[in-house]
């Protein structure tokens, strides 16, 4: 596309990506981790606490980075669980 203004010429371009990674192929190369998220909830101060379970999949090269992002994702949690060796990771207070 040329856009012709007085004096002034500008060329628009659209550029296409050497190489576009799709979710499948992060799954493919096993990358992807399932983790399970536990979460203090609570509705008003009179209602008792109760824990919301969330399953969320991130795209990580190995455990310990999938980790890391989900519990930046979810600062508040009780616990994460990513399964690999089987073991259940919790906050430490």
């Amino acid at each position: 596309m040329i856009l012709d203004i007085p004096q002034m010429k500008y060329s628009i371009t659209y550029n296409k990506p050497d190489m576009y990674v799709t979710f499948r192929d992060h799954i493919r190369h096993g990358n992807v981790w399932t983790a399970e998220v536990t979460l203090p909830m609570q509705d008003t101060p009179e209602e008792p606490p109760y824990s919301l379970w969330v399953v969320v999949d991130v795209i990580a090269p190995n455990r310990d980075l999938a980790y890391y992002i989900v519990s930046v994702m979810y600062p508040d949690y009780e616990t994460i669980t990513i399964e690999d060796g089987k073991e259940k990771v919790g906050r430490v207070y």
